[in-house]
């Protein structure tokens, strides 16, 4: 009984992440039985952390999660603008003065 659960498991995930291309699951080496821990960043089971820039990690099961791409990358921008980041933020600016925001004609994506 229990192989079937975990086969009905890793079906529903397999499902779930084709339709959402942004996540993705990782098993992580752990000891903890009630959590996950991804680096030195623990994790209880079900909750959900912001790990690093970009990823939104939910602890699935002890050892499993789902993480998924947060935020917005500048994909395009004008000749005269330059992007750079300040924390975990991109943000445009003029190329001669970084104190002047590019306010138009900037693409963004989503991560």
């Amino acid at each position: 009984m229990g192989n079937l659960v975990k086969l009905i498991f890793f079906v529903y995930i397999l499902t779930i992440y084709n339709c959402e291309a942004s996540c993705y699951y990782k098993i992580v080496s752990s000891d903890q039985w009630f959590g996950c821990l991804i680096g030195n960043q623990s994790i209880a089971l079900g909750a959900t952390e912001l790990v690093g820039c970009v990823d939104n990690c939910r602890c699935v099961l002890p050892r499993l999660v789902q993480c998924c791409l947060t935020g917005m990358r500048i994909t395009g921008h004008p000749d005269d603008c330059k992007v750079i980041v300040q924390g975990c933020t991109e943000i445009a600016v003029k190329i001669n003065d970084e104190s002047v925001y590019c306010e138009e004609g900037i693409s963004v994506v989503e991560r």
